[in-house]
């Protein structure tokens, strides 16, 4: 197909960097300040709800600095912070929880679609009653400090926030809370929300990391559930389909593994919601806006390449997937 336009006006801080300090835990706890300080602009900002340092708690955010972020197990006196993104629902919020004592990637990212975080203390963090657990390991681990940089994708409206965490040209996590496009009828206050990080990875991580643990899988076929993309609609894991084949294909790389027999062009589809086990709640609930699949070939680079077919450059691959981006000829860096 033609390479697709992005339906939304997206505001895109890439490749920030920070300055390793010469100890990987300091450098994993700077890595989440400076894209949290990014979540926090622009004109559908995300907003603080209550925060930790393990000293004290507010309505601020208490997380500036890397003194700030204090890891120690729930029950000590330990971090974490709460925000909300009203352009998603009024009260749609995540929050992140530093509760291990001994792996600073180790922090626990929870997700409300709508209902809110309230409550926290030093020791305890923020509930939220519809809460759901998107990931305990955000970021991928560093075995030494690095050069780490990250991109913040915001859509002017608020409903769209991605992350893409990096470091030794690998993607080793990703964030992304979203309002779904055409959610389904009776979807009420409708959001997806993931986070997650693996420690090692390659260009595909998008697919799948080379530790066989998926950070997001495309899927069409129901018949494993090894992978599954954590987007609750209430409580309900969300899978991420395409268009292909039915069959044992369940990955994109395998159902288009090449260019279109006909059009000979780059097979780019828009990524689908569903669901498919509780009865009752089964099949299509949606798609993701400005976000698409491609096949995995010669013919498509990997991460950090443009799509053939965009001139203009306002496409990025990441793995099988692919993003909005600046059309300035800005390079998306992964180290």
């Amino acid at each position: 197909m033609p390479a697709p336009t992005p339906e939304k006006d997206w505001i895109i801080t890439p490749n920030i960097s920070i300055t390793p300090s010469g100890v990987a835990e300091t450098d994993i706890d700077n890595t989440f300040l400076l894209a949290k300080a990014v979540l926090k602009t622009g004109p559908f900002p995300w907003i603080p709800v209550a925060s930790s340092n393990g000293s004290a708690v507010d309505t601020s955010d208490l997380l500036i600095t890397a003194a700030d972020i204090v890891h120690a197990l729930p029950g000590s006196a330990h971090s974490w912070g709460a925000y909300r993104q009203p352009g998603i629902n009024t009260d749609c919020s995540f929050l992140i929880d530093f509760n291990s004592a001994t792996n600073k990637s180790l922090a626990t990212v929870y997700f409300s679609p709508s209902a809110g975080f309230t409550g926290g203390s030093t020791t305890a963090r923020a509930t939220a009653t519809d809460e759901q657990t998107l990931g305990t390991t955000w970021i991928g681990n560093l075995a030494s400090s690095l050069q780490t940089r990250s991109t913040v994708w915001q859509s002017a409206d608020g409903e769209c926030t991605r992350v893409a965490f990096c470091h030794s040209d690998t993607l080793v996590g990703y964030w992304h809370f979203d309002k779904p496009k055409n959610p389904r009828a009776g979807w009420t206050d409708p959001a997806i929300g993931f986070a997650n990080g693996v420690n090692v990875g390659d260009h595909t991580l998008l697919t799948v990391c080379t530790s066989n643990v998926s950070l997001f899988t495309p899927w069409f076929n129901n018949s494993d559930a090894r992978f599954q993309a954590h987007c609750p609609a209430g409580n309900m894991p969300l899978r991420l389909t395409f268009e292909g084949p039915r069959g044992a294909l369940d990955l994109v790389s395998q159902a288009h593994p090449g260019v279109h027999s006909a059009t000979q062009k780059y097979p780019i589809m828009p990524v689908g919601l569903a669901h498919f086990t509780t009865a009752g709640r089964t099949g299509r609930h949606g798609t993701v806006f400005d976000w698409w699949w491609v096949g995995d070939f010669a013919g498509i680079p990997r991460s950090g390449a443009y799509i053939p077919d965009d001139p203009a450059l306002r496409l990025v691959v990441i793995g099988n997937s692919v993003h909005p981006w600046l059309g300035d000829g800005t390079q998306f860096l992964m180290s």
